[in-house]
């Protein structure tokens, strides 16, 4: 399970930070002149579509979810049992939280603000039927 761990956090460090370099680059692409030529603006927006693709790589996330659910012994299959029709979104959301991610790291990994994330806890919570009392990172963690 130590080796599991290690290639977990690893995987989730370097989501982390090349979303962060991601977000950087589309933060900067978005400041460029929007009374550009209309053949640089198409090629802005190709840039701002590949950025967000990237920002948003299935194979990174498959093999995250592949490690998760092996070092918490399928946390995912056992999550979908209890909440049905959870989304991905809900999913990974589920998952950083599991993790003790702050709302901030979560943002990032997930290319959204962190008021976002904030937004995304609430209606997970919602989701789940925990009542106001519940500690969401507890209740997720004893999944």
């Amino acid at each position: 399970v130590k080796e599991g761990e290690k290639k977990l956090v690893n995987i989730t460090m370097s989501g982390l930070q090349r979303n962060a370099i991601l977000s950087e680059l589309r933060r900067d692409i978005t400041e460029l002149p929007q009374d550009i030529d209309p053949t640089i603006k198409r090629k802005v927006n190709s840039l701002l579509a590949k950025v967000d693709h990237y920002m948003n790589d299935r194979e990174n996330w498959e093999m995250f979810q592949e490690y998760f659910n092996e070092i918490y012994d399928g946390f995912f299959d056992r999550l979908r049992a209890r909440h049905q029709g959870l989304t991905p979104n809900e999913m990974k959301l589920a998952a950083f939280i599991r993790l003790n991610m702050t709302a901030k790291e979560i943002a990032t990994y997930m290319g959204i603000s962190p008021s976002s994330v904030e937004m995304a806890r609430y209606r997970l919570r919602k989701k789940l039927s925990l009542p106001q009392e519940t500690n969401l990172q507890r209740y997720i963690s004893e999944i």
